[in-house]
């Protein structure tokens, strides 16, 4: 189960071969919300547009095409987005889990919650089936302190442990290991960037993170869909100053900045694209996102002294051409050279084959990420270690 912030994907698989029985993914809940489900077992295919204003709702649409499946679903992972420090590995979800996962949705209010919600209806719907925890976080406990720390005074950390957690770590973890394992080219030194409603970027160093752009929260770093993005820590304040309430600081913040704020229009790049060389806004918005994209890789790329491979996945990385060729353009000072043709043919894959989309010393790839099967994975293994111990103790 992966809940993002405006979206569920769930997939069941065989633990063992890996195999796609069945996927679900529902896109812009909150708005024109598209389902779309495949039954791999009988090659059934489910699509609708349908209105479904929140999780809870999307939640109930989609469980009900897995119940067939109940006698033999082993167990269930969940994409939890922010960990703090306390979560570093796989676990299952007690109730003082989930009580601290609750506790955490004041850094990630836009994923904890629904995380959460699909949590609650796994539970309701399949009660005595294991649900575990998979952290976005875990990914990035491999920042040095020089990283992750803020230029504040160092009580806060240690008090209230403010520090730089970043998130989509399922989804870096993934490409850049494809990457590794495939040993076409050299990938030492990786900048993988996850474009989608929600932004990232990575700097990769021997298969362990060590900077990435969003921090304490989800909410900083780069220009996302509805969320700003980094910004002067002053101007939350200035708003307060000047009369805005806290939660509506909040809404703007989260809700109402990045390219929904900027072009006025939309903050989903499909929907806004074609009106880049028509819309002044919309331009600024996609140059806004662009340039700032841009401005993390030059960053990243002298944090790992130079770049093997640039890495693009997400809904935006995969499927635009466009906003991939604005971001590489005139990036030849890290060996970054677009092969135009490839990258107008995009991907050609949905499984973990790479496509190469540069000729240059650095290798652009795309690469559809799988944060379902890394998190089915984690599920697995954890099972096992625990079967694994109750056979040693009944042995013992």
């Amino acid at each position: 189960m992966n809940c993002g912030s405006s979206s569920l994907k769930c997939q069941l698989l065989d633990p063992v071969s890996e195999e796609l029985l069945l996927h679900c993914q529902v896109d812009k809940i909150g708005g024109n919300t598209i389902l779309s489900l495949t039954d791999h077992t009988t090659n059934e295919h489910f699509n609708e547009a349908k209105a479904l204003p929140n999780h809870d709702q999307a939640l109930s649409f989609v469980l009900p095409f897995l119940e067939r499946f109940s006698s033999s679903i082993r167990g269930i992972g969940h994409r939890i987005v922010h960990g703090g420090e306390q979560f570093k590995h796989p676990v299952l979800i007690t109730t003082e889990v989930e009580e601290s996962i609750s506790q955490l949705s004041s850094l990630a209010p836009l994923h904890n919650p629904s995380n959460l919600a699909g949590v609650r209806a796994t539970k309701t719907h399949f009660p005595g089936v294991p649900n575990v925890g998979m952290f976005d976080t875990a990914f990035h406990q491999t920042i040095a302190p020089h990283a992750f720390l803020y230029g504040l005074p160092q009580h806060l950390y240690s008090e209230h442990k403010i520090r730089r957690y970043g998130f989509h770590g399922h989804s870096h973890y993934y490409v850049s290991n494809i990457v590794r394992q495939e040993n076409k080219f050299p990938s030492n030194r990786i900048i993988s960037v996850h474009l989608g409603s929600g932004c990232s970027i990575c700097a990769i160093k021997d298969g362990q993170s060590i900077d990435t752009s969003m921090g304490f929260t989800p909410l900083e770093g780069l220009i996302m869909s509805t969320r700003c993005g980094d910004i002067d820590g002053s101007i939350p304040l200035y708003l307060l100053s000047m009369g805005y309430k806290e939660e509506e600081v909040h809404r703007i913040l989260q809700r109402e900045s990045g390219l929904a704020g900027i072009s006025k229009m939309s903050g989903d790049m499909q929907t806004i694209l074609g009106h880049y060389d028509t819309n002044p806004d919309v331009k600024l918005a996609i140059d806004m996102f662009v340039y700032r994209v841009r401005k993390y890789i030059g960053s990243f790329a002298l944090a790992l002294g130079g770049v093997d491979c640039v890495i693009f996945t997400g809904g935006i990385g995969e499927n635009s051409s466009f906003i991939r060729e604005k971001i590489c353009n005139d990036l030849t000072l890290f060996g970054v050279e677009l092969d135009d043709t490839a990258n107008k043919e995009g991907i050609t894959t949905t499984d973990n084959k790479i496509t190469l989309v540069s000729k240059g010393n650095c290798r652009v790839v795309v690469l559809h990420t799988n944060e379902e099967l890394v998190i089915a994975r984690g599920v697995a293994q954890l099972l096992d270690s625990l079967d694994r111990k109750n056979i040693q103790g009944q042995e013992e």
